[in-house]
């Protein structure tokens, strides 16, 4: 019978050599822990988000076509994922609370990310046409999401980059600016893979969403890109790439950008193989880093039987 998995590793980064500004990355620690009480089985995970300080962390569900879960936990210690408390599981679960139709369809990957103050929170699923976008009555507190909190949709087939002619195959992840000016979707396809960025005219407001560039990442991939992260001042982006079954070539590419958030001036600069540092696992899924940038967490779905 298939488990729930869930895998947290987080990395260590610092500075070696200060004259070089060399990132070198060190393995720091691993959670794991299944979770089968939830009267259904549930597979894999995959993205994982924060709140501002630290405090409270969240992941989205994984491989499966059927239900549409998001998990929410708080930890004793600010961005210690060893003081994770079981106890204070809040889980939202799209299907149920609202209608069929609203639902993030095609989750293979279900992706979160917030706005600036924790109080909207945007969910995709891997090749769907729609971001689903909730109300949150509590800053970063998914037990408020529901029918009453969902956001209408605007309309727009996120598949096709708002270009005519462009399809996009695997929507893997949403990432936006810290003042919610720019969006950016990651197209995770092996063969065709890209980041493309939107102009917000209005801050987090898909809505009013602009068609700003893309940059092609596939001549950069073995695998599937799975997740995009920028720094704080958007001067450095982050691709961490995997595939099943194959833990010897799952790198996070390294990015700078001569202007902050802007995909269009971005040069490679590096990557560094996170899982065979980690020790190895199934799949690089999602991953963030803490308001800080020392620490990044980074999550791996493993179907258990």
């Amino acid at each position: 019978m298939i488990k729930f998995l869930l895998n947290f590793i987080f990395i260590f980064f610092y500075f070696l050599n200060v004259h070089a500004q060399n990132v070198y990355p060190e393995y720091a620690d691993k959670l794991t822990f299944l979770r089968a009480d939830q009267g259904v089985n549930y597979p894999d995970i995959s993205d994982i988000a924060f709140n501002a300080d630290g405090t409270r962390i969240f992941v989205g569900h994984h491989l499966t076509h059927n239900t549409t879960h998001i998990f929410q936990y708080d930890l004793g210690t600010a961005w210690d994922i060893s003081t994770l408390d079981i106890s204070s599981l809040v889980t939202a679960n799209l299907k149920e609370d609202n209608h069929a139709e609203v639902n993030p369809v095609n989750n293979t990957k279900l992706t979160i990310d917030f706005n600036d103050d924790g109080t909207k929170i945007f969910i995709l699923g891997s090749f769907a046409a729609t971001t689903h976008i909730y109300n949150l009555t509590t800053a970063y507190d998914i037990s408020s999401i529901g029918e009453a909190t969902y956001v209408a949709d605007d309309g727009i087939d996120w598949r096709n980059y708002l270009v005519p002619g462009e399809a996009a195959s695997h929507q893997n992840d949403i990432e936006l600016s810290h003042d919610g000016t720019r969006m950016f979707l990651l197209d995770g396809a092996t063969n065709d893979s890209k980041v493309v960025e939107y102009q917000l005219s209005t801050p987090f407001d898909q809505s009013t969403a602009s068609y700003n560039g893309k940059l092609e990442i596939e001549d950069t991939l073995t695998y599937t890109a799975m997740t995009v992260e920028f720094d704080d001042d958007g001067t450095r982006m982050y691709l961490s790439a995997g595939h099943f079954g194959n833990t010897s070539d799952h790198p996070l590419i390294t990015y700078e950008l001569s202007e902050p958030f802007n995909i269009r001036s971005a040069k490679k600069v590096g990557s560094y193989n996170h899982f065979g540092a980690a020790g190895g696992a199934t799949m690089a899924v999602g991953g963030v880093f803490s308001s800080t940038g020392l620490k990044y967490y980074m999550t791996t779905g493993t179907g258990n039987s």
